[in-house]
């Protein structure tokens, strides 16, 4: 009888990657803070309410596969966007309690719009990063408000070609 290699190579189940795009509605609340969590979360505040115009700037998420970036930018995600009562009890996993009484202060007077840009999309270069930034805007404000025209470089390029057509 011929041994496999399935007779002493056993695969663990294991979580798939966590999709910010395709996420259940409480999965983000599984995520279990950590110092480096905690990090992130701070600079994101941060970078969102300092007076320092030197410190308003993109966070940058870096790190190798699995190790919980996508997981971790979703509880930012929802920890500023999301109503105050749905992230009350998940604010009190943080155990830092000068970053949990920030978030609670901020978030009991301001909620913020999450704009999700995931992966490269394309965006190898600034303009088709910009297009790629301005097509998701446009994407997470026409699904809160369906009506909302949002005019970007790409829809007045649009139009100044549809304006400026020959007519045979």
């Amino acid at each position: 009888m011929a041994t496999k290699y399935s007779d002493f190579i056993h695969l663990q189940n294991f979580l798939p990657v966590y999709d910010i795009l395709e996420e259940g509605a409480s999965s983000w609340q599984s995520f279990i803070p950590t110092a480096q969590f905690n990090e992130m979360l701070q600079r994101s505040l941060t970078a969102i309410t300092s007076s320092e115009i030197s410190k308003r700037r993109s966070i940058w998420v870096r790190g190798t596969f699995g190790t919980g970036k996508s997981h971790a930018s979703a509880v930012v995600k929802h920890l500023l966007c999301d109503d105050f009562d749905s992230i009350k009890t998940y604010i009190e996993n943080i155990n830092d309690p000068a970053l949990k009484s920030q978030v609670r202060n901020l978030r009991q007077n301001k909620r913020y719009f999450a704009v999700t840009l995931k992966g490269v999309q394309q965006a190898y270069d600034i303009p088709r990063f910009t297009l790629s930034l301005q097509r998701e805007v446009s994407k997470a404000v026409k699904a809160v408000v369906p009506d909302f025209v949002v005019n970007s470089d790409f829809t007045a390029a649009i139009n100044w070609i549809e304006g400026h057509r020959r007519i045979s």
